[in-house]
């Protein structure tokens, strides 16, 4: 069962250290098997009896897990997703022994005789991505469950069009399945009768020959559309339930007519098989657009890439180099992603590390001017919460609108408090046009980023803010002035009060210390 690919595994590596453990594997009676008797035998042990739903165990990951799963929070904070199914046989066989593994590696009959199972089209195109073209072309079967009307992939567009061109590569499909509930009837409409008579030269899963549509009632019971054998629809029992629909008859006569299009496209599709591939599938089955539709999954370690003793030749094309490799660190093998390293600050000083806010701002110890910022989610899990950054860091579009987000939030927001305190503090703030000046022109930096008409705008807006913020101050100093005033009213009545009554007060104070 040798493959000329290239292999995770070389078994015929005489350096590896277990390489005489292999030799006496090799040796025995099992592996001297044909091989068309190990296919047969890997197959038979490797298939499982239900479908399987692949579950991507984290974002960016190549590792899926399959059946019912639990969430958990690992060390680096993303989400695992730890199936509580018992573990395929697949795997076990895998861990068996290297010459076992290489097997199953150059012969990927797992795909071949399973059906996988999403329950979007998204997943689907994560699951084939995270593959190699060699699993891809052994899948056969592929089950859609659609729960809505919202996830109906009636037609395809975005992401979609990725996972259109990744099924061009499974090259032994033999069913294609999109299940819809039958209880769902937003779905049976006008628009899915003219879908299911679309054209059949346009790129979408709808034109390949194996694609079928299927409904399932509450029993979970699948028909196929288009299917010579399947009952008329018009002979179905109507429901007599509480629950039934008042327009089931009209929901049967579409479904009917749904199902005269899908048995008409069905006999085109086997003309199909005995013609060359149309042009449709050519187009979107190039080289490029195949990269293309891996890369839009982030996936760190997509199919080929996953071969990591030969970066000359990787899913995207070109080498790897080592510089490149060396700037990422494997952050947990499990999780099957690599934990990127990035910098704090651009070759320029300006911040990379994401934030959402502004706090504060101030003037430090050397006369600089500082950001309080708060650092988005994924990046305070990793440390503190916010923290002192000089302006120029932030001279971004999303900076600036945190900063003037801060102004306006301050002159607007309540007060509470003695009003000179209030004052002294918001005096130390530097003024929006300080903040201007000191970063070296703020809206100068961004201008290469903005059209003139936004620059003009934003240099406008900030003058504007740098005037109402001197009123606010001015406004600040008013409220101070008769807040001391008021103070001083209040004091020089006390002042009174006691006058007039203080003689009688002491003499009384006066009695009560001579009697003791």
């Amino acid at each position: 069962m040798a493959s000329t690919r290239r292999s995770i595994i070389n078994i015929d590596d005489d350096q590896h250290p277990l390489v005489h453990l292999t030799r006496q594997n090799e040796a025995s009676i099992f592996c001297k098997l044909p091989q068309e008797i190990l296919a047969m035998i890997y197959e038979y042990a490797v298939a499982v009896d239900k479908s399987i739903e692949p579950r991507q165990v984290a974002y960016r990951s190549n590792k899926f897990v399959w059946g019912h799963a639990d969430l958990f929070r690992t060390r680096n904070g993303l989400w695992f997703r730890s199936s509580s199914e018992e573990v395929l046989t697949v795997i076990s066989l895998g861990r068996t022994c290297r010459k076992i593994y290489a097997d199953l590696e150059g012969w990927p009959v797992f795909y071949r005789v399973n059906t996988f199972e999403f329950t979007s089209a998204t997943k689907l195109h994560y699951f084939l991505a995270a593959i190699t073209r060699e699993r891809r072309a052994m899948i056969r079967r592929i089950k859609l469950l659609v729960s809505n009307c919202t996830t109906v992939p009636w037609t395809f567009g975005g992401a979609e069009d990725h996972t259109t061109t990744l099924l061009t590569q499974c090259d032994d499909l033999k069913e294609l399945s999109f299940i819809l509930p039958m209880e769902g009837t937003s779905w049976i409409s006008k628009r899915g009768l003219n879908l299911a008579r679309g054209p059949r030269d346009e790129a979408s899963p709808w034109n390949l020959p194996s694609f079928r549509l299927k409904i399932a009632n509450e029993d979970g019971d699948t028909f196929t559309l288009g299917d010579p054998d399947l009952i008329p629809f018009s002979e179905w029992p109507a429901d007599t339930s509480e629950f039934a629909v008042p327009n089931d008859i009209e929901k049967y006569q579409l479904l009917e007519r749904i199902n005269s299009a899908m048995a008409v496209r069905r006999s085109s599709f086997k003309q199909q098989l005995e013609e060359p591939r149309p042009q449709w599938f050519l187009d979107i089955s190039k080289e490029y657009l195949v990269g293309a539709a891996i890369a839009a999954t982030h996936i760190d370690l997509p199919g080929e890439s996953r071969i990591t003793h030969d970066r000359t030749d990787n899913t995207f094309g070109g080498p790897v180099s080592s510089r490149t490799r060396r700037s990422h660190e494997v952050a947990d093998l499990s999780l099957g992603i690599l934990q990127r390293v990035v910098p704090k600050y651009t070759v320029d000083g300006v911040l990379t590390w994401p934030f959402t806010n502004v706090l504060g701002v101030r003037w430090n110890d050397s006369s600089e001017v500082e950001c309080n910022i708060v650092w988005s989610a994924n990046r305070s899990k990793r440390g503190a919460e916010t923290s002192w950054e000089p302006v120029e860091a932030i001279m971004t579009e999303t900076g600036e609108l945190c900063l003037r987000n801060f102004y306006m939030s301050t002159i607007t927001g309540k007060e509470n408090g003695n009003p000179g305190d209030i004052l002294r503090d918001r005096q130390a703030i530097p003024t929006p046009r300080k903040i201007i000046e000191f970063a070296g022109s703020m809206v100068a930096a961004m201008s290469q980023e903005l059209n003139k008409q936004r620059t003009k705008s934003l240099v406008n807006y900030w003058k504007k803010l740098d005037s109402r913020w001197a009123s606010y101050i001015a406004k600040l100093g008013n409220r101070v002035a008769a807040y001391d005033e008021r103070i001083a009213a209040q004091a020089e009545a006390r002042v009174k009060s006691a006058a007039k009554r203080g003689p009688k007060k002491v003499a009384k104070i006066g009695g009560k210390k001579n009697k003791k």
